[in-house]
């Protein structure tokens, strides 16, 4: 197939299985809801030169993109993708003909990124303004979404003993300036309060800090100057 973005967009619109074969047979095999639309994106980003595979990346700037094929292996309904991804590495990967890095079809496992790669993301990432679209995007995801207590906990431990930055504390601060409250967010904050403060154990630890606070009050008063 010739390798334009019209042409790669006729393939197919369905679920299914591609490859993009490179020189000396060796493939890069994915999945996708949308066959056509992931086939574009991939050949934008190797136009580009930042394909998230970099041996393909290499690949594609040495030997340019007449020694590529882009190709729909097979339509298949959504609850088989990864299967039949996996079924088509392992038949690469047998002949070692595969560029994809990770050898789990649908995830990363059993790839370590390098650490200069993590360091070159991180930097990308800095400061960078999230889409508009795709802040939507995760809005809606999240919407009325109901964490289970699991979930929460683990939330919990995650953020507990984390230290902020004067920065952090500051840009968090200026958030809240002007913010107004609905009504019914603040009747959640005040029965999620109500809750809480009926648990003997939240109350205990609530007095306990009290207590800390006025001893350390009391130590700082009655210490010489």
């Amino acid at each position: 197939m010739k390798l334009t973005f019209e042409n790669i967009r006729k393939t197919t619109r369905k679920s299914g299985i591609y490859l993009i074969q490179g020189p000396n047979g060796r493939v890069y095999i994915g999945q996708s809801y949308n066959v056509g639309r992931r086939l574009t994106v991939h050949l934008s980003q190797l136009i580009a030169g930042k394909h998230g595979n970099v041996i393909l990346q290499r690949s594609w700037l040495k030997n340019g993109s007449d020694a590529f094929e882009f190709r729909v292996l097979m339509e298949v309904e959504r609850s088989m993708l990864t299967r039949m991804e996996q079924y088509w590495m392992d038949q690469f990967k047998i002949q070692g003909k595969l560029y994809n890095l990770h050898p789990t079809a649908g995830s990363a496992l059993g790839f370590k990124q390098p650490e200069s790669q993590k360091s070159k993301v991180r930097a990308a990432l800095i400061g960078r303004p999230l889409d508009p679209e795709a802040v939507a995007k995760m809005r809606a995801t999240l919407t009325g979404r109901t964490l289970t207590t699991e979930h929460k906990e683990a939330i919990g431990r995650g953020g507990r003993g984390l230290k902020k930055s004067a920065s952090h504390r500051a840009k968090i601060g200026a958030a809240h300036v002007g913010m107004k409250r609905t009504a019914e967010t603040c009747a959640n904050i005040s029965k999620a309060v109500r809750a809480a403060m009926a648990d003997p154990e939240v109350r205990a630890k609530i007095s306990k800090a009290a207590r800390n606070r006025g001893c350390d009050a009391g130590q700082s008063r009655l210490s010489p100057r």
